[in-house]
């Protein structure tokens, strides 16, 4: 009896297992937002390396929550620390949707510039 708890339970995983990497390609070629007017979020960024990739996905979180598509805009003053390649990083990911295009339409404007540091 327990063999066979053990094989049905083993099976049932394996059968899970297989369903989610079957569909995870199918699931990732479906868009979640489209025809609709993208939000825009301009970030302004100075030292915020610790902060910048946890927002930009919080924002892409909502996005696909609420069904409104987003585009981030950066404007980083002149980073020292690991800000510059977190954003190339991001952008390598398609997380970022830095074109200008869409620099007239109205946006929201969050400020992560580290207040404990100066700018020079």
């Amino acid at each position: 009896m327990l063999y066979e708890l053990f094989t049905w339970l083993l099976v049932s995983y394996s059968c899970a297992g297989l369903i989610a990497l079957i569909a995870a390609p199918i699931v990732g070629r479906i868009p979640t937002v489209s025809g609709k007017t993208p939000i825009l979020v301009k970030l302004h960024l100075y030292q915020s390396a610790e902060q910048l990739e946890a927002v930009v996905r919080r924002l892409h979180f909502a996005s696909r929550k609420n069904g409104t598509p987003v585009r981030i805009l950066l404007a980083d003053h002149g980073s020292t620390d690991d800000t510059p390649a977190i954003i190339k990083i991001l952008e390598r990911n398609k997380l970022l949707f830095t074109t200008e295009e869409s620099a007239s339409a109205p946006a929201y404007v969050l400020d992560l510039r580290d207040p404990s540091t100066s700018e020079s």
